[in-house]
């Protein structure tokens, strides 16, 4: 009933959509826009483009808004909570992971991690969904008001804001919209393919390594390897929703070339090494390791660009018949 995603912000909106407004939608066009692959150097990670970019774009094709509804307290939320539940259906809270269940961590991360508030119960626990991780858990009352009452959700001045939700004015309208750029797939890959940042790409592992240097020879944390590894983690989920989608279009096309379905599954299994190396390179924290990491980093980048040029002899195929892309 419920779909996790590589963004838990994607997964959110679609549920939204999907539950609360009641739309016909499926998961795949929320993923859907220019930005796709592009990686940046944030605060000493590498990191894909921020949460809010990522469905922007989405959200104005089809006329809605994201909207965060004002508590004026945390008493507020949980009844708001409980109302929504049986009135509208399932609501997605923004909380700290200090306080998750599935994987707390021991320190404050609360920067956009939505879970899924799916139900509540007699003891006034709730039923939960992972979006990220596709997994059902419960949260006691007093830990998901914890979770919830966290400094990112006052992020807005004298605001307080722990719940997303999506504003629509025209129903039908935006139906309409939705049914009109379901093909929003297929123009994803060809956009991936065709204009691949390579350069953003190499300057934002160089500056990654750079970073990621300069802090591991400072102080080792717990923090830091989390905080690395699991974007890594994103990275390579978010190369699966790419791979998955040109296994599709050989599907479609009745293409049996084993060799480009064999290449396409290595996008995030190639993102997957490099995480398993670079956690090694981590904990051991010599200077030496690290330096080689910048070289595997920059080679695992190129190899999905040459991955993704490798697939154009097929996908050019429907692009052109269709003439939504032609190949330079």
């Amino acid at each position: 009933m419920y779909k996790s995603a590589f963004s838990c912000t994607t997964a959110a909106v679609y549920h939204h959509l999907k539950h609360v407004h009641k739309l016909d939608i499926e998961l795949e066009s929320v993923n859907s826009f220019k930005q796709f692959m592009a990686l940046s150097c944030v605060n000493s990670f590498l990191v894909p483009p921020e949460p809010q970019v990522l469905i922007d774009d989405f959200l104005k094709k089809i006329d809605a808004r994201l909207a965060f509804d004002d508590m004026v307290n945390v008493d507020q939320a949980m009844d708001f909570a409980c109302s929504h539940l049986q009135h509208h259906g399932p609501l997605s809270a923004n909380v700290n992971l200090r306080y998750d269940v599935l994987e707390p961590l021991s320190f404050d991360n609360d920067y956009w991690h939505f879970q899924l508030i799916i139900g509540s119960n007699t003891d006034n626990s709730f039923n939960m969904y992972d979006q990220f991780e596709d997994a059902y858990f419960i949260y006691e009352n007093d830990r998901l008001r914890k979770a919830i009452d966290t400094q990112y959700n006052y992020r807005f001045e004298n605001r307080f804001t722990p719940f997303l939700s999506i504003d629509i004015d025209d129903k039908k309208k935006t139906q309409e919209l939705i049914n009109q750029n379901a093909d929003l797939t297929s123009e994803l890959v060809y956009y991936c393919i065709d204009n691949y940042p390579l350069d953003q790409q190499i300057e934002s592992a160089k500056c990654f390594v750079d970073r990621i240097m300069q802090e591991r020879i400072k102080q080792a944390s717990s923090e830091l390897t989390y905080r690395s590894l699991n974007t890594l983690s994103i990275i390579a989920k978010s190369r699966k929703v790419v791979s998955d989608h040109i296994e599709k279009h050989y599907k479609e096309q009745s293409i049996a070339d084993k060799n480009s379905q064999k290449e396409v599954k290595q996008l995030p299994e190639i993102w997957s090494h490099f995480k398993h190396v670079f956690g090694i390179a981590l904990m051991r924290g010599t200077k030496e390791e690290l330096e080689r990491v910048e070289a595997q980093l920059i080679a695992t980048i190129n190899k999905e660009k040459d991955i993704l040029h490798a697939q154009k002899k097929h996908l050019s195929v429907k692009a052109k018949s269709k003439e939504v892309k032609t190949w330079n």
